[in-house]
């Protein structure tokens, strides 16, 4: 059975946002054929490294957990990769492949993952997330938030603005969340 994407009022991922824009629903298995297919391995600038799902896995393992488990990815670390020859040599070695285990237990609200890393020698490091890390059924409390928020613009923004920003109440900074 074919199950059609729900629309979320508060898309985050342009790409996403952009899908809103059609006319017409889109089945699932339309829309995983096509996201897989225009996988882009080399992007040539910060924009499409920021959108290259295997780009920024090839990041996320040459960063590994250097900055922590709840870091964020910052823009300098795309900058840094988009000119790193280890990082651009994984990134075309990724491939994503709709995994139907996985894409029967995507709804409105979860959208678990798994990665699967063949090594040399023929061994394989598998590692599944059934809740992402924000959803519902595994939400962020305001410090990993807070965390999240000064991790991300720590080289962008001012720390008096960052401070001032943290200091505000959330129901002004959230719209339609509630007091």
């Amino acid at each position: 059975m074919v199950r059609r994407i729900k629309r979320s009022p508060e898309i985050c991922h342009p790409f996403l946002a952009s899908c809103e824009q059609f006319s017409r629903g889109v089945f699932r298995s339309e829309c995983a054929w096509w996201v897989v297919q225009q996988q882009e391995h080399q992007p040539t600038d910060l924009q499409s490294a920021q959108l290259s799902v295997p780009f920024s896995l090839a990041m996320a393992l040459s960063l590994g957990r250097t900055r922590g488990t709840r870091a964020g990815m910052r823009r300098e670390d795309y900058e840094t990769a988009l000119a790193t020859p280890e990082v651009r040599a994984l990134s075309s070695r990724v491939r994503c492949v709709v995994d139907p285990e996985i894409e029967a237990m995507t709804n409105t609200e979860e959208e678990p993952s798994r990665v699967t890393v063949k090594l040399a020698d023929r061994h394989e490091l598998v590692a599944k997330v059934d809740h992402p890390r924000g959803s519902p059924h595994r939400r962020m409390t305001w410090t990993e938030l807070r965390e999240l928020f000064r991790d991300t613009l720590a080289d962008t923004l001012p720390e008096g603005a960052m401070q001032t920003v943290q200091a505000r109440p959330v129901s002004i900074c959230i719209k339609g969340f509630p007091s």
